[in-house]
């Protein structure tokens, strides 16, 4: 877990329909689309941002929801973790870390993140896991350390008591400001000439 909660406001950064980020509300003629993202949570959001960086026009972001966000983009944890199993995501993981750290240059909505690292904790298979999995992280340049229980315990004292092998901290994760996040990508969206489409459920795709 992250050893500190994310304290980011809850506010309206323009993720519901309006002037800058969300252009359109219900449905729409997508003959002329190049590229249809379904989905404007962070996955879709992100996906259709890096999308337009890379030079994708005549893109559209559907979402079926009058605001983008709705489910489990808004109601995450927050948490930027980089030991995880899958190594693709974990190579994910750590890029994102980096871009969280550093936005580019044309980014537009500040957003804050927090590193203030994140512990796991575990015995038998799955310390096991966690040694791999950080073994890995490493490799790829997060510093993810293998931790004792004794250590552990003195440095985070709520700890004692509880029954773990080992633990890996891995002082680079944090948590993200993700209402800010998600206004960004949007906006980086709009910037490039894309639209996002509110309240717009897919029903159906013909080829």
């Amino acid at each position: 877990a992250a050893l500190t909660p994310a304290p980011f406001p809850a506010r309206d950064l323009g993720l519901q329909s309006g002037p800058g980020y969300v252009l359109i509300q219900g449905p729409m003629d997508l003959t002329k689309a190049s590229i249809v993202v379904v989905g404007g949570g962070l996955a879709g959001a992100s996906a259709a941002y890096h999308l337009a960086r890379r030079g994708a026009r005549r893109l559209v972001v559907l979402e079926k929801e009058p605001a983008c966000g709705f489910h489990a983009s808004g109601r995450n944890a927050a948490m930027i973790r980089q030991v995880v199993a899958e190594e693709s995501v974990g190579a994910l993981a750590t890029e994102g870390a980096g871009f969280f750290k550093q936005p580019p240059p044309d980014w537009s909505v500040p957003f804050v993140f927090e590193q203030n690292g994140s512990v796991l904790l575990g015995s038998g298979a799955a310390w096991a896991n966690l040694r791999r999995w950080a073994e890995a992280a490493r490799a790829r340049g997060a510093p993810a350390e293998p931790r004792d229980p004794d250590g552990l315990r003195r440095w985070i004292p709520f700890l004692e008591g509880a029954d773990f092998e080992g633990g890996v901290f891995c002082p680079t994760d944090g948590v993200v400001d993700l209402v800010a996040l998600l206004a960004g990508y949007l906006e980086g969206v709009r910037r490039a000439g894309g639209t996002v489409v509110t309240a717009a459920p897919v029903t159906a795709v013909e080829t």
